[in-house]
């Protein structure tokens, strides 16, 4: 035959989308180089090489054809999403104020410079007290691995501390993040933990964590003792980092709490249910960042299967 079996269903299949549903389904779709070389990368990371019977090309195919069915899934009922958290308890408008302010933060850790940082930050209330590992500014340096930008922020109105991680932005960043092995989390210490066991976390977020809380404890410790309470935020690498980090203050601070947004699922189940308490996590809509793991991956290697 001229086209092997499944490149041919593959492109039946999304023909029939394609005709069930218009272009509409379709329309936002291009065929890249990178989408092939992420379907590549989907198939090693996967664990399935072995025997794997179908090409990155024929795998690229199977995933246009899996969006536009969910897609037009969707389209047909576009309240489908609204009955599936119709019972799940909506959001004050308290809550939601400080969800907006910690999201600022996060936005924040991506200027250039501290200078930056101060200018945004004194428009809100806030007066920054000190900032590591930007690219610009007097205490510039180079990127280094597990060693993430962040600064802290702090407003004497409401006594609050603000810590906010930078997410992914060098090569350095993402080294940190695709350091996925697990490893023992918190550390071992003298302080009281929720947890009587081992916990894990991914290695790189750890070690990041730990190298935020080394150059932040004493000054926040300052704070806290004084009456502040303190916030942690960030977004992507740095909601992981900034959860992690609140995991290593809550063991000698009370005032904690941490707002992460699209935080990768880099803790073991213990951990997670451990952190519960001070830390709320925020997804927008289908986000694939948070839904990220090995289980996810091989369960979408499955439906692409067949």
């Amino acid at each position: 035959p001229l086209v092997a079996p499944a490149t041919l269903y593959v492109a039946v299949e999304v023909l029939e989308i394609l005709c069930r549903y218009g272009p509409a389904g379709l329309a936002t779709l291009v065929l890249r180089r990178e989408f092939v070389e992420a379907a590549e990368l989907l198939r090693k990371v996967a664990g399935v090489d072995e025997g794997w019977p179908r090409s990155a090309h024929e795998l690229t195919a199977a995933i246009y054809y899996l969006l536009a069915l969910n897609r037009g899934e969707r389209g047909n009922d576009p309240d489908s999403v609204l009955r599936e958290f119709r019972d799940e308890p909506s959001v004050d408008d308290a809550d939601l104020k400080k969800l907006v302010a910690a999201a600022r933060c996060a936005l924040w850790c991506y200027e250039a410079s501290p200078t930056c940082v101060q200018l945004v930050a004194k428009q809100q209330g806030l007066t920054l007290l000190f900032a590591r590992g930007f690219p610009e500014g007097p205490d510039a340096r180079e990127p280094v691995v597990d060693e993430p930008a962040f600064f802290c922020a702090a407003s004497s109105v409401q006594k609050e501390v603000v810590l906010a991680v930078r997410g992914t932005s060098t090569v350095q960043d993402v080294a940190t993040d695709v350091r996925a092995a697990p490893a023992p989390f918190p550390p071992s210490s003298d302080e009281e933990w929720v947890l009587d066991g081992d916990a894990f976390a991914f290695a790189g977020m750890a070690r990041a964590a730990e190298y935020v809380y080394r150059e932040s404890y004493d000054a926040l410790k300052a704070l806290h003792d004084a009456g502040f309470s303190i916030v942690l935020t960030g977004h992507s690498l740095g909601a992981g980092v900034a959860s992690l980090t609140a995991v290593l203050l809550k063991r000698s601070l009370e005032r904690i709490h941490c707002v992460a947004f699209a935080a990768p699922a880099c803790v073991d189940g213990r951990l997670a249910a451990a952190m519960r308490p001070f830390v709320t996590s925020v997804v927008l809509g289908d986000d694939v960042v948070p839904r990220l793991t090995a289980r996810a991956l091989r369960r979408l290697v499955q439906k692409l299967l067949h």
